[in-house]
């Protein structure tokens, strides 16, 4: 199958889950997510019906800011810190330290679909691929189980994941 394909039939599947499952379903990630977030962090906001993190547990964390050449940075947010629209309408931070991507620990990623090899698929724009080419943090993707697919389709620049998480099991490389 095309990429396009199958972010279509992912998307579909993920709408389709009702606002009271998402809450449900992003708690128990949250709750499984939660073990594996030590030193320096990475998070995203969430947008439409994916999988909500707001309610990690941590004082302060990067999150992405979209740059105008196509590429992200993460900044460092904290309670308080003053937020923006981004390019996609998703919440930035407009202040904070600049993360480098060798600074961080863990990266947390979102996802429209996933494979049982730690492939995923977002939203066709590729900025966290080129973001997690540079990065050496422990990769970890967040989604439903109905986002997981029999294959994604792969191609050079597609990044792997070190592990992804649903609201019923992780998924790791063997290493790990």
């Amino acid at each position: 199958m095309m990429k396009e394909t199958v972010r279509k039939l992912a998307l579909a599947r993920r709408n389709a889950l009702t606002q009271r499952e998402i809450a449900c379903k992003s708690k128990a990630i949250v709750q499984r997510i939660e073990p594996y977030l030590k030193g320096t962090i990475a998070l995203y906001r969430s947008y439409g019906n994916e999988v909500c993190i707001d309610d990690v547990h941590l004082k302060s964390y990067g999150l992405p800011v979209v740059l105008h050449d196509t590429s992200m940075c993460f900044r460092m947010w904290h309670k308080g810190c003053k937020m923006k629209k981004g390019a996609y309408g998703i919440q930035e931070p407009i202040e904070g330290k600049v993360l480098l991507a060798d600074e961080l620990d863990v990266i947390v990623v979102p996802i429209v679909a996933f494979d049982e090899h730690l492939y995923r698929l977002g939203h066709g724009k590729g900025y966290y691929d080129r973001y997690l080419k540079q990065c050496r943090a422990l990769k970890i993707g967040v989604a439903f189980d109905c986002q997981q697919v029999e294959k994604v389709p792969i191609e050079p620049h597609d990044v792997c994941l070190d592990m992804i998480i649903t609201e019923t099991c992780i998924r790791k490389k063997d290493h790990l």
